[in-house]
């Protein structure tokens, strides 16, 4: 199958669905997420199995972006370098973050708040490219994002000040793990630091105790699981109805399924006790050919082949933002 038949095919469906079937290495047991204040989230699935999240979505958001993120370089990977991106600078023109980085993307406030070249705010050039908002505000708002970083498109984004809170893009991709017919009783594995100094000016002594001065001992657990699965969606239409041009669709597509094969090529080690490895897969809705995704190769190359047509060039230069000073405790 050639490269334009994969985003054909692709592009005449609704969603693109995957199921991947995950088990622990090392230990049986392993860690799953734990959310502020109210810790594992453990639920009975609609075959009646005790089971929990492992991952949330918003987690494997950011397992998705950082498939094509080169953590050696520092960098876009070369098979989505043509595409924009947003750096944020220090005064001193070292990086601060990046739109493939921070945990608000083009929303994050050093971007949004930091100064372009001549003075503008980013986040007042931003509001100028959207102009007024007119229904449907999607498609305006995805080309601007588009112009900025594609990327965003498939992960979400919410531009809080522009348009009175509407400017809004829902996930295109999305990802998420769960553990089924998990063991009622955890397993207590020992301790973690929770604070490295008490002294520290707002670290308080807990009820747990301390060994050491300044390391606090936390307990922490861990399941066990029949079966741990990974449930991926991407959302076709969606992207379809953003109304881009079609070179641009068409990168999108291709860079969705690249992190997706990214992630299936080389699952990332979750936790420090949550290291997975994909047993199966299987392509639960697709193109009715489909029996597997290509291969990471033929991924790479097609993404690249896809930004290129799409952005005109090979390494795209990241649009630069100067982060605002910080301010001065007691200013």
């Amino acid at each position: 199958m050639s490269a334009n038949d994969v985003i054909d095919e692709l592009r005449a469906e609704r969603f693109l669905a995957l199921d991947v079937e995950l088990e622990p290495l090392g230990s049986p047991t392993f860690q799953v997420t734990t959310f502020a204040n109210t810790g594992p989230s453990f639920y009975v699935d609609a075959a009646e199995r005790l089971s929990v999240i492992v991952d949330s979505v918003a987690s494997m958001a950011n397992q998705l972006e950082a498939t094509v993120w080169d953590q050696v370089t520092d960098a876009p990977a070369a098979s989505i370098a043509p595409l924009p991106w947003v750096e944020v600078v220090d005064a001193g023109g070292g990086r601060y973050t990046t739109s493939r980085a921070a945990a608000h993307r083009l929303n994050a406030h050093t971007m949004w708040q930091g100064t372009l070249e001549g003075g503008e705010t980013f986040g007042a050039n931003v509001i100028h490219r959207l102009g007024e908002p007119a229904p449907p505000i999607a498609p305006p708002l995805a080309g601007v994002v588009w112009e900025l970083d594609p990327l965003s498109l498939l992960q979400g984004i919410w531009l809080a000040d522009a348009w009175k809170g509407r400017a809004r893009l829902t996930r295109a991709i999305s990802a998420r793990i769960d553990a089924h017919d998990v063991q009622t009783q955890s397993v207590q594995v020992g301790g973690q630091k929770t604070a490295d100094a008490l002294s520290e000016v707002g670290v308080a002594q807990t009820r747990e105790g301390n060994t050491v001065p300044g390391e606090i001992p936390h307990h922490t657990s861990e399941v066990s699981a029949r079966s741990i699965t990974a449930r991926i969606l991407l959302d076709v239409r969606l992207l379809r109805s953003y109304r881009l041009a079609e070179a641009a669709e068409r990168a999108l597509l291709a860079c969705a399924l690249l992190e997706i094969g990214e992630l299936l090529a080389d699952w990332p080690r979750r936790r420090s006790r949550c290291a997975l490895d994909v047993s199966a897969q299987d392509i639960r809705r697709g193109p009715g050919k489909w029996e597997a995704l290509p291969g990471i190769d033929d991924l790479r190359a097609l993404a690249q082949d896809a930004c290129r047509a799409a952005c005109g060039e090979q390494d795209a230069e990241p649009l630069r933002v100067t982060a605002p000073a910080r301010k001065k405790a007691g200013s």
